[in-house]
């Protein structure tokens, strides 16, 4: 079954689906019996089914796959390398050289830009740099050409989806059935973690009846890998075409059937996991007053009727993640220490790519501490100070690490707090005084999210961070270009840590990649207030890294109704992604 491999297209998969060139052995299965889901979607009145596929991802960080490495004596080495995970580089790194682990300290003082692909595509320079080093005896520098990054690295695994669905004349959602194909690549690397992700296709929907079952294809290609978001973009892209197709099967509007759809607080979702702390249903109603969505339709409609080549669509969609991980992900490191003068060092186990971590970890610490902001400051990720961290990413990373700096500066200030009373408050009196009688002024911390205390169980996912975003586009349907007039999106973030920040982020991950004419002449973002939180985040904050992305799937359907307007035909088209403008033309000569 493993044997052979195939050539396979972003866009044709049929040949090792046929030849059942497949990365595992069994696919990822999650939701209904076979018996239950087919018993669900014959009792449903109507009975629906389609494909879909979407295409790969590049990840284009500004700072490419980079790597330095220092032999140091005694057969020790110091690692300066762009990487997600400092542990697994560690490790590795010692694996290749055949000596212990701690002979090798990785250092990571920042990333430009990692989105996933600098998980496992570091070790590409990273290893032959290392044995260059232990060649010569002196310091190796391996940086990948942006060219080269580009043709060697995995990028996000394109997917075809081929779906059955059960509905009532409404547009209800009664069963799905869903087979999800991904574009492993040549080796393992992470798709078959992210085949798990099929337990999330039934995105921000609510779905009684639902089975997902997913392979990862094994290809001749370049081996994918984890990307911003780790697989939701796709499962989202497929429930977005679903629900398209249901609203032309009743002949409602497609915001209405989304609406009709929608997860609810307390609904079980696919996972298994209870949707807790889920306010994507109040993101939705405010989305719809913020961008004042009926006016706007209504606009649309009416710019339609009186433009013959130009055309324009509208469309809500919404974004829910689970968080934090299940599991050995659910762990943070930090070391703080305080110095005589009043200042505040720290480590954390996990790396700033850019997503303001080192930003936020300040600022919690600051607040545990009662210090200025200015007083604290981020060191490099360094594996001698904090080691077997988890990887960097699931949005995570504040909400691990953050208890874990909260906890050591709590603990320091314990131990200092009789020196603090005799010293009338003066921070660097106290540390002074607690240093004279051998008080401990460094602390590190290992901490789990906190489930117990809460009566949260094991498998369920504590919060979720939820949002919806309003998209405007307009199309050239004589070229196929197009482009994005308004975004409006409401985003659940808890209490804000740094507001800015997680607009921020917001921004970001609904833009991603493409280049700036492609940023919208209308583009705002308001943060939900008055959300639900779980007592055992850090502030009441909530992870804003990944969800974002997931908005984006607002543009395709606003692309498709604008398309549709064009074609004049109220038929079900299938549209696959990405929407190039090639795509697009095509699209609206299908009249």
């Amino acid at each position: 079954m493993l044997s052979r491999i195939f050539t396979v297209t972003s866009t044709n998969f049929q040949e090792a689906i046929a030849a059942r060139s497949y990365l595992s052995e069994k696919p990822e299965i999650y939701g209904k019996s076979e018996e239950d889901i087919e018993a669900a979607l014959k009792a449903a009145p109507i009975l629906l089914e389609g494909e879909c596929s979407i295409g790969g991802q590049e990840h284009m960080y500004f700072e490419t796959q980079s790597s330095v490495v220092v032999p140091m004596e005694n057969d020790e080495w110091t690692v300066y390398t762009s990487t997600q995970s400092p542990s697994d580089a560690q490790y590795l790194c010692a694996a290749i050289l055949g000596i212990p682990a701690n002979n090798v300290v990785i250092k990571v003082k920042r990333l430009g830009g990692g989105f996933g692909g600098k998980g496992t595509g570091d070790r590409i320079p990273r290893g032959p740099a290392m044995v260059a080093a232990n060649k010569i005896r002196k310091p190796v520098s391996c940086v990948l050409h942006r060219y080269d990054d580009v043709a060697a690295t995995g990028k996000r695994h394109p997917a075809l989806f081929k779906y059955r669905v059960g509905i009532d004349g409404d547009g209800r959602l009664l069963a799905v059935h869903v087979l999800e194909y991904l574009q492993g690549g040549y080796s393992t690397d992470h798709s078959l973690s992210v085949a798990t992700v099929i337990q999330y296709a039934d995105a921000c929907f609510h779905v009684p009846a639902m089975r997902g079952e997913c392979w990862a294809l094994k290809t001749n290609t370049t081996s994918n890998t984890a990307f911003r978001a780790y697989g939701r973009p796709q499962t989202f892209f497929f429930m977005e075409t679903l629900i398209a197709k249901v609203a032309q099967r009743v002949g409602r509007p497609l915001n209405e059937v989304k609406r009709l759809n929608l997860a609810r607080e307390g609904d079980i979702a696919l996972c298994g996991s209870r949707f807790n702390n889920f306010c994507l249903p109040e993101c939705w109603n405010e989305v719809e007053r913020f961008s004042q969505f009926d006016k706007l339709q209504k606009e649309c409609d009416a710019f339609n009727k009186n433009s013959a080549r130009i055309k324009r669509g509208v469309a809500i969609s919404g974004t829910v993640q689970g968080l934090t991980i299940p599991g050995f992900m659910e762990q943070g490191t930090a070391l703080v220490q305080l110095l005589l003068d009043g200042t505040v060092r720290i480590n954390v186990g996990t790396v700033e790519m850019g997503q303001g971590l080192n930003t936020k970890i300040t600022q919690i610490a600051a607040a545990a501490l009662n210090v200025p902001y200015e007083k604290v400051l981020i060191i490099e990720m360094a594996t001698d100070k904090t080691a077997n961290t988890v990887e960097s990413g699931g949005s995570i990373g504040t909400d691990i690490c953050g208890h874990a700096v909260k906890k050591a500066c709590e603990k320091l200030l314990e131990g200092i707090k009789p020196h603090m009373e005799q010293c009338d408050g003066d921070f660097v009196k106290a540390l002074a005084a607690a240093w004279m009688a051998k008080v401990p002024l460094q602390a590190s911390e290992t901490v789990s999210v906190e489930r117990k205390a809460h009566a949260m169980p094991d498998n369920d996912h504590p919060y979720f961070t939820s949002g919806a975003a309003c998209v405007l586009v307009e199309v050239d349907c004589l070229t196929g270009e197009h482009k994005l007039k308004s975004v409006d999106i409401v985003m659940d973030v808890g209490d804000s840590i740094n507001p800015a920040l997680d607009i921020g982020q917001i921004e970001g991950g609904f833009i991603q990649i493409p280049t700036v004419h492609m940023v919208p002449e209308h583009f705002r973002v308001k943060l939900l207030e008055k959300g639900r939180n779980y007592p055992g985040q850090i502030y009441r904050s909530k992870g804003i890294g990944e969800p974002p992305l997931l908005l984006a799937t607002a543009v395709h359907s606003a692309l498709r109704i604008a398309i549709d307007s064009y074609r004049g035909k109220d038929d079900f088209l299938r549209l696959d992604s990405p929407l190039t403008a090639k795509r697009i033309l095509e699209a609206c000569q299908q009249k």
